[in-house]
Order: structure tokens, then C-alpha cells, then sequence
């Protein structure tokens, strides 16, 4: 690698890796593209400038009581010697929904300072911003052409969190380009296919990429793009890992083993990084890997264990690139060592490989990039199971290095003769899912940038509310497309104004045209379009709430809204305490549109926005704010995923912070407690610490609670309550489960501990260690049947050190379940990783979902 500092550059590229940065520059000065040496500190006290940056941050600590980020080699250093403080592998987390990426998740499991896996991108990209600039004070990076890579099997939500990350860190001019792409650009002119098909195989640390390029004329095109693989250079030190954590001494007392706890695993795994990539380039035969174990000594134990060089070889290869690629009968189970990311199920990349050759058919020739392929056993295997699945040879082209080949080909594309080489296309074809069983293309696949593509198909918005559209992601070739579990499935939101159609009111439906393209910087830009006037839909980066609406046939009309609206006013209106409709306001509803298990989603919520324009009229009488109550909770539940419903719960939070008009009637309290409950999804966390501190320390004057049943089960459904009010919420119901075995309070605990919430995402957990006392508190009663699944909710299995608990806990519950006559199938889930049935979880909200919306699995 070329050492020194560049001179006149010209274009910078950076590789974003999920286990390095690299920063590459073309120069004026050379028509080579170099590596910008990164100054790092590599030791205490002890600065260098190297050319790859690890990415892994470490807090320090500041002389105002705060933290500092230090990024590269000595952070990665730490992370071995010190447990859950450092944050490594932040990349994979931006591509997993399953957690609100902007919140402070990271280190996963560990203690003490945090970050979002979007401000550890932060963090490192300023280590690269600041960098730059002391070396270049004259030519700041954010004059410079700058191109970043990103997986090409990113979606467009990590796609843009990239973007946000690097505005933040003050390079928002920034292009992004997919790494297998930026690879092949690296490659040196003389060692290019003058034509062909040219697969790129990429194995980062944290992915896999596949993508197809078709040589001709002087520049590539993309043909096909490979899914999104959670699997690369950190699978191999988890399975090092758990290979090493078996050696280790760790029996208990009674002669049961134990595993590492989270924070202690995350330092063998660490360590095991170190000893792969020193025993797989040939730097040693052997690698001592020692960790210190738990105790309150004042000097831990230390834990050794031997690996060599050949077994480490072994491992990887009959694991992650075995020869024999044939499709398996049963798919694999998942692995149980895991860091809190929902890695592949099939560990198998050469069997990634061969799917897709099967798919896209034969290739000429094959690119490889990324770290692992230092190794040359590796890449000979992947080329045999290419020539034997093809039955056809297949030539290996040289690459730019395989650590720095993908910053090198991103500071190329950044120039103007760079930019030429690639013709730049949409990887995937994009539909608009209308209906449960349909989809139309918005934007096929191979849409070349700037291109604009309109959705053949009618569409309505609504004024003045959000309105949201699902886009579905796949290899469609078609105009209509069955939506799958296939596909990509992405969430757009736009909110048009009520001026488009002048005094019209909120919730006034127009006719718009979907326009989509693809953009310069790399992402799909979508817009709205009603008569001259254009919306962009912007992509929704939150953490997804597992709701989505399944069928938007489900139209509700005008007259059904007028009539509702009539319903509404003549039981909520000034008069309303005077009149015996409002005590019919049920039965008149369900007359006019059926039982009320049959509403839709769409009927919901027509019903909640109109209750919300009457609610002043609910202060007449307690009945009138009872039914008022109950009838808002049941339209707008469960409080997300249905377009509008973020909007529609903020104007309901002031309803239930405000105080009640009758706090001393039970049926009052009980139906303000259920409505909490069934809109609990939709509530921010903010909010629903703000409720429970109104109820569990009101004020001296404030109302006493009268509806405790139903309180509980709906502080129990915030889920993102803080660990404190949990701890709080836990004591209570294991004081009531101990002499009490009503079926409500086992599942009340069942959801408060579950090792998998409902709807918010896996960082909401409850600790394993308050989980595994709770549960030790329950094992000295007796069980019924019917507190079987709230138990295994609290026991069961997901593969996430941070959230399992220990083995000799789920044997005890496992033995009393069996004392209890419950079969093994049943217990499975304490011991293998069994997704939570989709009847369970739905189960666990207490009411059934409105038509219209489903949970995602």
C-alpha cells in the first residue's frame, strides 16, 4: 500500500466498510490512485498514519463530564481488552429495521456510553473529514469530488442514513456507489475483460455482495444485484469464536457449563478477529486467545485457549464455502451465537453463489474484493463451485488489492473519465403495492439516472394528512407484480396541502401521478404530482413498527364518511347529554357498517378523526366519555400502520395528559386505561413515559386509581418505557403472580419481559438479568396451562447474548413446563431459535387487528 501523503488531489473516494475505512485519491500529479495514509492512534499516548482506519469507536472521557469518540486502531484494541465499551461493525446495523437506527443502541449489550449506528457513522466519517483537512488545510475535503461506497444490496433506507451521516459529518456533496461496482472500476485497464459477464463477488465484514456487470464498449453495466446478505468477515470471528469459547474452562460448581456472558463474548470475538486475520494470511500457525473471566476478585482469571492456523482454515472453509452447493432440503437453523443482528440463516457463501449463477445464468469471468480473499484457499473455492455449477471455466480477474480496490475505484468514478466507465442503473425493479395481492411498476429495473418513469396505474392522496406508500423491491420484469416475502419492502410518506384543492377539508382524496427516477447521488427519488404542483415522498428511516396495511382496496367512501360523521355528531354534540341516541352510538354504528369485527382499518380510522373534532362534547356525562373513550381507542388501534396514524395520535395525546371530566367513575377509568392500551403502538416513547409518571406518582390532588387491572395492561404495552418503570411494572406483577393465577397477570408479565417485544424494536428488552430473577421468583409457585406461553415469552431463545438467559434457567423453566404435561415441541423454543408464532403476537395485543392491517413477521 502506498504510504505518504497524496500530493494535488483531484477526487477522493472512501470506502464505508463495515471492519475498515479506506480513503483513496487520484491525484494531478499521478495518473495512479493512491491511498491516503490515516493519522489514528494506535497506542496510549502514541499516534501513526495508516492506511486502513478500523472502524471501531471507544468513549473517553472529558474534563466536562462527557465523551469523546476515539476511532481506529486503538479503539479496536480496546474492544478486546475491555468489554461492552467499544462499537465495531456499526455499518451492519444500518440495514436492520428491527431497531430505531438513530437511537443510542450501540455498543449492543454493552454499558456506559452509547451511540446510534447512524452517529458511529458520524463519528467515523469526521475522524476521516478532520483527517483530511490538517493534512490538506488548502484543499478541504468538501471542495473535492467525493464519491462513498455502500453494499449494492443496501436498500434505499440504509441509502439514505448513509447520505444523513454524511451531512452531518459535514459532506453532504457526497455520491454514493454500490462496492462491487467501485471494484471493478479499480481494476486496471490491461486486466479488464475487453467484454463479457463479470460476476463481482464481495465479502466484506458485514455483507456479502453479488453483482453482475456486463462488459462492452469501454464501460459496465449492471444486469443484476444479488439480496441483501447479512454475512461476511464478522460470521467468521463469531464461529471462531463459539469454536474457542468451548475450549475455555467455563464449568459451573454443579458441573453444568455456562456460556460468556454478552460483554465478555463481544471481547472473544474481538480477539478471535485478530487471530483469523493473522492465522489466514500466513502471519502464524498458532494464535494463544485469552480473555479474563468474570469474578469480583480484584484480578480476574484469565481464560486461554489455542487455535491453529489449519483448524481456523478448516472451519471457514467447510463452513462459510463449502464445495458441495446443493440446495438444502431443510433451510438451516439459525446460529445461536449472535450479536443482537439477525445474520443469515445460510452461512453457505459459495451456496449464495450458486443461487445465483442458477438464477442469472453463466459468467465469464470473477472479480473478487474484500479482506477475506487475502487468503487464497478461499478464492480458489469459490472459482471451483463457479466452474462446476456452470460446467464451464471461468477467469479470474486481477484486482486493485483487496483491502483497498473499492476506495481506489470510488476516487475513479468520482473524476469525469471515471463517471463514464459505469453506466449507471437501477438495480431492481420498484412496485407500488395497491392492494394485499397486487403491485404495479413504478420504476423497472436497468432505469437509467435522470430517466423518469410514471406509475400506470390511478392513485389518490389526501389532503392535509400523511399519506403513505409501500414500495416492494425485486427482480420483477413485469407491469403487475404478487407481492412476496421476497421482495425489498420499503415505506414512502408525503403530505400533500389542503390548498391543492382550495377550501377542501383534511382528508379530502385528489387523483396524483407517482413519478420516480433514478438520481445522481445513487437513490430513488419519488415524487406526487396533482395538476402543476410536485411533492417529493421521502423514505421513512425509523424504526419500523411491524404494522403495515395489507389490502388498500379497503376504500372508504364518501357517503360511508358522511354518514359516519352524522353518527358521530348526533351522540357528541351540545346537546348530546339530553338525547338517548348517544347510549345507541354502538348499535347504530355496527347497523350501518356491521359487527364491529368487520370494520376495516380505513373505517378505524375515518371513526377516530371524527371523534377527534367532538371531543369536547365527551365532557357531558361519564357515559358519554366512556363510550367516547372506548370508541376512539377501538378505531385508532393499535396506534400505527395506517397512513395518517402518526398524526392522529399526536392530537390524541393531549386527551389522555389532560385530565378526566369524571376520574372517580370506574367505567371511566377503565375504558381511558383500554383505549391506552389498544393505541399503545402508535405512542413515542416520550409519551408513554409521560403517561406512566402520571399515574404511578400523580399529583397530591390528582385522581386515585380505580381501574388497576386495566392500568397495568396498558403501561405494560409501552413497550419503550425506560428500564426503571419496567423494573417497577415487574416487581408489582410478580408480587400478584406469587399468590394469584389469573391468566391476565402472567400475560401482562409475559409481554413486560418478553425476550422479543411486540412492536418495538429488540433494544426494548428487559436486561436477561431482571428477566432470569423474575423468573426465579415464579419457579418456587405452582403454573397453569395457561401461563405456558407468557413463561416461554419471558424464557425463549433468540440467539442475542444480550437478551438470552442462561442456560440453567431455561432448563428449570423447561423442567416445570414438562412437570406440567407440556410436550417437547412446545419447549423447543427454550432452546432453539423459533420465530414467534404469528398467532401469539397477535394474541399478546389483546384485541384483534382491524381488516386492512397485518403484523410482518
Amino acid at each position: 500500500m502506498t504510504r505518504g501523503t497524496p500530493s494535488s488531489p483531484i477526487a477522493v473516494g472512501i470506502d464505508l466498510g463495515t471492519t475498515h475505512v479506506v480513503v483513496a485519491v487520484k491525484t494531478a500529479s499521478s495518473p495512479e490512485t493512491v491511498v491516503f495514509p490515516m493519522p489514528q492512534r494506535v497506542a496510549l499516548g502514541a499516534v501513526a498514519a495508516q492506511p486502513l482506519l478500523p472502524a471501531a469507536l471507544f468513549p473517553e472521557a472529558t474534563s466536562d463530564g462527557g465523551n469523546t469518540w476515539v476511532a481506529g486502531a486503538w479503539a479496536r484494541t480496546r474492544a478486546s481488552e475491555i468489554e461492552g465499551k467499544s462499537i465495531v461493525s456499526a455499518k451492519s446495523w444500518l440495514g436492520f429495521a428491527g431497531v430505531d437506527r438513530e437511537a443510542p443502541i450501540l455498543p449492543w449489550g454493552g454499558t456506559g456510553a452509547k451511540l446510534s449506528p447512524v452517529a458511529a457513522q458520524v463519528a467515523l466519517l469526521k475522524h476521516v473529514h478532520d483527517a483530511w483537512n490538517a493534512a490538506y488545510p488548502e484543499v478541504p475535503l468538501a471542495t473535492l469530488p467525493l464519491v462513498v461506497t455502500i453494499p449494492a444490496s443496501f436498500d434505499e433506507t440504509a441509502r439514505q442514513l448513509t447520505l444523513q451521516a454524511l451531512t452531518a459529518a459535514g459532506l453532504g456533496h457526497a455520491r454514493l456507489l454500490e462496492e462491487p461496482q467501485a471494484a471493478f472500476l479499480a481494476v486496471p485497464e490491461g486486466a479488464r475483460p475487453a467484454a463479457g459477464r463479470l460476476l463481482v463477488v464481495d465479502v466484506g465484514g458485514g455483507t456479502t455482495d453479488l453483482s453482475l456487470l456486463e462488459i462492452g464498449d469501454g464501460s459496465a453495466e449492471r444486469l443484476a444485484v444479488g439480496p441483501h446478505l447479512l454475512l461476511g468477515g464478522d460470521n467468521f470471528d463469531l464461529a471462531l469464536a463459539a469454536l474457542v469459547e468451548a475450549r475455555l474452562p467455563l464449568q459451573e460448581a454443579d458441573g453444568t457449563r455456562r456460556r460468556l456472558d454478552a460483554g465478555r463474548f463481544a471481547s472473544l470475538v474481538a480477539t478471535c478477529r485478530t487471530a483469523k486475520e493473522t492465522l489466514l494470511t500466513g502471519g502464524s500457525d498458532g494464535f494463544e486467545v485469552a480473555i479474563a473471566d468474570r469474578g469480583s476478585n480484584l484480578f480476574a482469571a484469565i481464560l486461554r485457549a489455542r487455535l491453529t492456523a489449519e483448524e481456523a482454515q478448516q472451519l471457514i472453509l467447510e463452513r462459510f464455502f463449502p464445495e458441495d452447493v446443493a440446495e438444502l432440503a431443510v433451510p438451516p437453523r439459525p446460529a445461536l451465537v449472535s450479536v443482537g443482528l439477525p445474520y443469515e440463516r445460510d452461512a453457505a457463501i459459495t451456496r449464495h453463489v450458486a443461487r445465483f449463477l442458477r438464477r442469472y445464468g453463466p459468467v465469464n469471468a470473477v472479480l473478487f474484493a474484500g479482506g477475506v480473499f487475502e487468503a487464497e484457499p478461499l478464492r480458489d473455492r469459490v472459482r471451483r463451485v463457479i466452474e462446476n455449477v456452470q460446467d464451464a471455466p471461468v477467469s479470474v480477474v486481477q484486482n486493485a488489492g483487496n483491502f483497498e480496490a473499492v476506495a481506489k475505484g470510488a476516487a475513479i468514478y468520482a473524476t469525469p473519465a471515471g463517471t463514464q466507465q459505469l453506466r449507471a442503473t437501477t438495480a431492481r425493479a420498484y412496485y407500488v403495492q395497491l392492494a394485499q395481492n397486487e403491485s404495479r411498476l413504478m420504476l423497472p429495473r436497468g432505469a437509467c439516472v435522470g430517466e423518469p418513469h410514471t406509475l400506470a396505474a390511478s392513485v389518490e392522496a389526501r389532503l392535509g394528512t400523511p399519506s403513505r406508500f409501500v414500495l416492494l423491491a425485486n427482480d420483477g420484469e413485469g407491469e403487475r407484480h404478487v407481492p412476496d416475502e421476497k421482495d425489498v419492502r420499503l415505506s414512502m410518506v408525503a403530505m400533500l396541502p389542503r390548498s391543492l384543492a382550495g377550501e377542501s377539508s383534511v382528508g379530502t382524496s385528489v387523483p396524483v401521478t407517482v413519478v420516480a427516477a433514478l438520481t445522481a447521488v445513487g437513490t430513488i427519488a419519488v415524487s406526487l404530482a396533482h395538476g402543476d404542483a410536485s411533492f417529493a415522498l421521502t423514505f421513512e428511516t425509523s424504526q419500523e413498527k411491524s404494522l403495515e396495511v395489507s389490502d388498500t382496496s379497503k376504500v372508504f367512501s364518501e357517503a360511508d364518511d358522511s354518514d359516519l360523521r352524522a353518527l358521530i355528531c348526533s351522540s357528541f354534540g351540545p346537546k348530546s347529554a339530553e338525547q338517548s341516541r348517544s347510549k345507541e352510538i354502538l348499535r347504530d354504528l355496527e347497523k350501518r357498517f356491521g359487527p364491529r369485527k368487520s370494520w376495516s382499518a380505513a373505517l378505524g380510522r375515518a371513526l377516530a378523526d371524527a371523534l377527534l373534532s367532538r371531543a369536547s362534547f365527551r365532557r357531558q356525562t361519564p357515559e358519554l366519555e366512556r363510550l367516547y373513550l372506548l370508541l376512539l381507542g377501538f378505531g385508532l388501534r393499535p396506534g400505527a400502520g395506517f397512513p395518517g396514524d402518526e398524526l392522529r395520535v399526536e392530537r390524541t395525546l393531549p386527551l389522555f395528559r389532560e385530565r378526566l371530566a369524571f376520574p372517580d367513575k370506574t367505567p371511566v377509568q377503565q375504558a381511558y386505561f383500554i383505549a391506552l392500551r389498544r393505541i399503545a403502538a402508535g405512542l413515542p416513547s416520550i409519551a408513554q413515559e409521560l403517561l406512566f409518571s402520571q399515574w404511578e406518582a400523580p399529583k397530591k390532588k390528582g385522581p386515585t386509581l380505580l381501574a388497576r387491572d386495566e392500568a397495568r395492561s396498558a403501561m405494560v404495552a409501552f413497550e419503550e418505557l425506560p428500564l426503571a418503570a419496567k423494573r417497577v411494572l415487574g416487581a408489582r406483577l410478580i408480587e400478584r403472580c406469587l399468590v394469584d393465577g389469573n391468566p391476565a397477570l402472567w400475560s401482562d408479565l409475559g409481554r413486560l419481559g418478553a425476550r422479543t417485544p411486540l412492536i418495538a424494536g429488540a433494544e426494548h428488552a428487559v436486561p436477561s438479568e431482571v428477566a432470569e430473577a423474575w423468573l426465579s421468583d415464579l419457579l418456587r409457585v405452582p403454573w397453569q396451562i395457561s401461563s405456558v406461553n407468557s413463561v416461554i415469552s419471558v424464557a425463549r431463545l433468540t440467539g442475542d447474548r444480550a437478551r438470552d438467559l442462561r442456560e440453567r434457567t431455561r432448563r428449570d423453566v423447561a423442567k416445570k413446563l414438562e412437570k406440567l404435561g407440556v410436550d417437547e415441541v412446545a419447549r423447543a423454543p427454550l432452546f432453539e431459535v423459533v420465530p414467534v408464532a404469528p398467532r401469539e403476537r397477535l394474541l399478546a395485543f389483546g384485541d384483534e387487528l382491524p381488516l386492512g392491517l397485518t403484523l410482518r413477521s
